[in-house]
């Protein structure tokens, strides 16, 4: 979802920053194994209590499908 916003409002910097301590985050992404890794594969850096997306950093749907399905997978995984 967070890399999803970013493609479809590329100029909207609210959704190139990431607070890791807002409880959904932590829950979705920061208690998850290895999810922080991939964000930082995908080009976002972690900067004190957030993750940021510079503005020359250009996401592709293809990347955000790929992490959709790594994400369902770790789900079904998970249960």
């Amino acid at each position: 979802k967070l890399c999803y916003n970013v493609i479809v409002n590329p100029k909207e910097s609210k959704y190139r920053q990431v607070k890791l301590q807002n409880p959904k985050i932590e829950s979705a992404l920061v208690k998850v194994p290895n999810a922080l890794d991939v964000m930082l594969l995908l080009g976002w850096t972690k900067e004190e209590d957030s993750l940021l997306l510079k503005s020359n950093v250009q996401l592709t749907m293809a990347q955000v499908r790929d992490v959709q399905s790594a994400f369902q997978t770790l789900k079904k995984q998970q249960k």
